[in-house]
């Protein structure tokens, strides 16, 4: 009891693929860290969202405080996200985000909108397409093993021909089917 995986699951809420994300290399390389920036998230020409990004302590590889601010539901919405620089293996720095979530803190590459806030992927509770595919198969996987088990256990207490030539060939089939979902599943993977 108390080991890995234990407790009650986490609910995943959305995708990483379909929320608005910020990339702290793409701040740095674009100037966000020296000085006043608008990054905007377009669909064709449309814009779909807008955030102004404004180093409020220090500039360059010195930044370490990055103010937003932006509007969700015709209302403002400032505040700032710590930056933190480590040393890369070769010389230099990388910037990192910290994530602005109260009671986090976790160092993070990208940022993600979670409503009203950017927090990390923990804490705007989203996961990887992949991730939900696997489970989906495992989860269908699961059921056609429950159901040769129990076909195989009448199978066994069948008496008439007739009836073990139908079980058998439900066998079968099933065997079949779960041929095809593991070779799906593995023409994801590769």
């Amino acid at each position: 009891m108390g080991g890995w995986g234990s407790g009650p699951p986490r609910r995943w809420t959305g995708l990483v693929g379909e929320s608005y994300r910020l990339d702290i290399l793409g701040v740095y390389r674009g100037g966000g860290l020296v000085g006043d920036q608008v990054w905007e998230w377009k669909r064709e020409k449309e814009v779909l969202a807008r955030i102004g990004t404004r180093p409020v302590r220090g500039s360059g590889r010195g930044c370490q405080t990055l103010g937003f601010a932006y509007v969700v539901d015709q209302e403002e919405v400032s505040y700032a996200v710590t930056i933190e620089w480590t040393a890369c293996g070769y010389g230099g720095a990388r910037p990192w985000f910290r994530c602005p979530a109260q009671g986090c803190g976790r160092r993070c590459g990208l940022i993600y909108f979670s409503g009203r806030y950017f927090a990390c992927r923990a804490c705007s509770r989203l996961t990887y397409r992949c991730r939900r595919r696997h489970r989906d198969l495992g989860a269908e996987l699961a059921s056609i093993r429950s159901a040769q088990a129990r076909i195989e256990s009448r199978l066994a207490k069948a008496r008439y021909r007739k009836r073990r030539a139908q079980l058998t060939a439900r066998v079968e089939d099933l065997l079949e089917l779960e041929c095809m979902v593991v070779h799906e599943a593995m023409s994801r993977w590769v």
